[in-house]
C-alpha cells in the first residue's frame, strides 16, 4: 500500500465530484420523468432549514461535499485492499454503492423523508429509498470507472 499524492488526491476528488453529478443527474431524471414525486436530494438539505429555497441549495451542497468525502473512503479502501485491474474498481465501486446506499436510504427514509415539510416527500417513502439506493449503486460503479480510467490510461 503506497501513500496519495496530492496529484492521487486532486484526480479522486475529480471522479468524486463527476460520479456524484452523474448520481445527482439520476435522481433529477427519476423525478423528471415522474418515476417518484419528490427531490431526496433537497430532503437532506430539509434536516438543516425549513426554507424551500435553502433547503434546496443545501441539499446539494452536502451532497457534493459528501460525494468527495466517500470517494476518498472508497479509493483508500481500494488502495488498502490492493485490487489492480480495471474491472476490479468498477465491480467494487458497484458493491460498495450497493452497501453505503442501503444504510444511506434506510437513513434517509428514518431521518430525513418522514420529517420532511413537504408532503410528497413524506409520501415517497420506500419508493424514494429505492431510487436512492440505485443512485449510489451508479455513484460506486461511476467512481470505479472513472479511477480505473485514470490509473490505467
Amino acid at each position: 500500500m503506497s501513500t496519495f499524492s496530492l496529484q492521487d488526491i486532486l484526480v479522486i476528488i475529480a471522479c468524486g465530484l463527476a460520479a456524484t453529478a452523474v448520481m445527482t443527474l439520476f435522481l433529477y431524471a427519476v423525478k423528471w420523468i415522474h418515476v417518484i414525486d419528490s427531490n431526496l436530494l433537497t430532503t437532506v438539505g430539509a434536516l438543516f432549514t425549513r426554507s424551500h429555497r435553502d433547503y434546496t441549495r443545501l441539499g446539494l451542497a452536502i451532497h457534493f461535499v459528501a460525494g468527495i468525502i466517500f470517494s476518498l473512503i472508497y479509493v483508500g479502501f481500494w488502495r488498502l485492499i490492493g485490487i489492480n485491474q480495471p474491472i476490479e474498481y468498477v465491480a467494487l465501486g458497484t458493491a460498495f454503492g450497493l452497501f453505503h446506499g442501503l444504510i444511506a436510504s434506510y437513513v434517509l427514509v428514518i431521518f430525513a423523508v418522514e420529517s420532511h415539510p413537504e408532503r410528497k416527500v413524506r409520501r415517497a417513502g420506500i419508493g424514494g429509498a429505492a431510487i436512492d439506493w440505485m443512485a449510489h449503486v451508479i455513484y460506486g460503479g461511476v467512481l470505479g470507472f472513472l479511477y480505473a480510467v485514470y490509473l490505467f490510461a
